[in-house]
């Protein structure tokens, strides 16, 4: 899967709110997977249980 880092942003935060614009967030949780350049490979929203979650962001990840 490669390196993955966790990013946690508080849309209610001033600072915060520039990201969630730019990605469009209107509901939380939003989840995005993205590259290193800020490139979305894919999102979603809402919770999922720890297995859905994981099946579901792997499957974001480029196939080598």
């Amino acid at each position: 899967m490669g390196q993955v880092v966790p990013v946690k942003l508080n849309v209610d935060h001033a600072a915060a709110g520039a990201i969630a614009k730019k990605y469009s967030v209107n509901t939380i949780p939003a989840i995005f997977v993205m590259n290193a350049d800020g490139k979305p490979y894919g999102s979603f929203i809402g919770f999922k249980p720890p297995a859905d979650f994981v099946r579901t962001v792997s499957n974001y990840f480029p196939r080598k």
